[in-house]
């Protein structure tokens, strides 16, 4: 996961990041194609929903990946499904404790 810090004032924004956010890079294309937000609070509501539209395709992609593994589990048991099951479940509990306080 990847944070971001921002100061926003009337008519200003700034960002502080240390990785590069697909979010952000998006708004920026927007921006330069003349299509972004006009304002401060039309930024922020962009930002906030292309950031929970990306974090949803992860979640979703954990439980494909769930329901895969104890597919798998029910028709044949193996223990390696069992350690990929216990991998995806451990990504599923940090993704958790990354999105609780948000």
């Amino acid at each position: 996961m990847v944070s971001i810090r921002l100061w926003i004032e009337d008519g200003r924004i700034i960002s502080t990041r240390k990785r590069q956010l697909k979010s952000v890079k998006e708004i920026q294309a927007d921006l330069e194609a003349g299509s972004g937000p006009r304002n401060c609070g039309e930024f922020l509501v962009t930002l906030l929903a292309r950031m929970t539209e990306n974090i949803g395709g992860v979640i979703e992609e954990l439980e494909d990946r769930m329901a895969d593994v104890e597919e798998q589990l029910l028709q044949s048991p193996q223990p390696h499904a069992r350690q990929v099951l216990a991998d995806v479940r451990r990504e599923a509990v940090a993704l958790r404790r990354y999105l609780g306080p948000q």
